[in-house]
């Protein structure tokens, strides 16, 4: 749903700190709707960011995400506003990417483009979504947590 002035609930989402699984709900719904900007001009990623949703918990959204094997659109989202915590320990000493890399995400094909994740963030298709700000980082995490997915084939 996307109101007259270009607001969707995911920037509403977004500015009421709502949980993983409905940002991936919304996410899913319409990838496109991280890009787009809400009538002052603002991304999704940038009222996370704003609103505090991002930096003020002990167990981050982007730590809840890799645990929890979000999309990689969610995890570009939670990545772009707040890229400091991907070096950030939650309360159990784990990084991001030790998260992913248990849930076993980083190693399974991507269940929209059929492609390890990695392969996924590489992909033409997905950079024509709108390159994250993070590029390098955005890599790197999913690289840590898969360093396999560097020589790895996909499945066809």
């Amino acid at each position: 749903y996307e109101h007259n002035n270009g607001f969707l609930l995911l920037h509403r989402a977004c500015i009421d700190g709502a949980s993983n699984k409905i940002l991936q709900l919304l996410v899913d719904a319409s990838p496109d709707g991280c890009l787009k900007k809400d009538h002052r001009g603002k991304q999704p990623w940038q009222l996370l960011k704003e609103n505090g949703w991002v930096a003020q918990r002990t167990t981050f959204p982007l730590h809840r995400a890799c645990r929890d094997g979000a999309s990689l659109h969610l995890l570009k989202l939670l990545l772009d506003a707040c890229p400091e915590n991907t070096d950030k320990r939650d309360d159990n000493g784990k990084t991001p990417a030790d998260l992913l890399k248990e849930s076993g995400r980083a190693e399974q094909p991507d269940r929209n483009h059929h492609m390890l994740l990695l392969h996924c963030a590489c992909s033409a298709d997905f950079c024509n979504e709108g390159p994250t700000k993070h590029l390098e980082k955005f890599l790197h995490l999913i690289i840590d947590a898969y360093p396999d997915g560097r020589t790895a084939r996909d499945k066809k």
